[in-house]
């Protein structure tokens, strides 16, 4: 069950999405104008503090711009190298701390755009962020928990990223499956819906 003021959240290896549900149907919020999507990217333009994340990112490093670009930082997760700093926009930084502030202007400006305020998230997640090792699959969801509530949240759910995908979709009756070609992993959700419109999940797998 998730809370009232709830912000669904897809963050991805290449791209990120957010939405919220409107008269129990899933709404897209535009993270960019014109854009629902947000590329999962970060600049720091050298000298300057700001760090300027999406199409802006990107842009600064096709023009050449001088400075630091990162993008993937979803496959740190789980891993030592995620709490390790970086000096970025003049202060030292941990990438976790980076996923931080991306989130969190992502709930920024999915609160402007609806003028609501969110506390809770509902995050998609890979049905595995590492596929041969538990530890740092089990890992990766703890980081990713930390990382929404430095961004500003009081909680997050999280839901494997195909059954996100079935639960937005309308299948028709019989047995059907769900894939995710991420930039970072694949996830594979098999399902059966009935008559009735009931969805039950036969399975769900993954790979990084």
């Amino acid at each position: 069950m998730t809370a009232p003021n709830t912000l669904g959240i897809d963050f991805g290896t290449s791209n990120s999405a957010a939405g919220i549900a409107v008269a129990g149907r899933p709404w897209l919020v535009e993270m960019e104008p014109g854009e629902q999507t947000l590329p999962t990217a970060v600049f720091f333009e050298d000298g300057a503090r700001a760090m300027r994340i999406g199409h802006s990112a990107t842009r600064a490093l096709i023009n050449g711009d001088e400075g630091r670009f990162m993008r993937a930082l979803k496959s740190l997760l789980g891993t030592p190298l995620l709490h390790e700093e970086r000096r970025l926009g003049g202060e030292r930084i941990s990438f976790g701390t980076l996923i931080a502030r991306f989130l969190a202007e992502m709930k920024t400006r999915a609160e402007t755009a609806t003028h609501m305020e969110f506390t809770h998230a509902l995050s998609g997640r890979p049905v595995r962020f590492h596929s041969k090792d538990e530890a740092r699959n089990i890992q990766a969801e703890k980081d990713l928990r930390a990382c929404y509530l430095e961004a500003g949240f009081q909680d997050v759910l999280f839901l494997y990223e195909p059954e996100a995908a079935l639960r937005a979709a309308a299948p028709a009756p019989g047995r059907g499956l769900i894939v995710d070609i991420g930039g970072g992993t694949s996830d594979f959700t098999a399902f059966e819906q009935d008559a009735n419109g009931a969805t039950r999940i036969l399975a769900s797998h993954g790979v990084r």
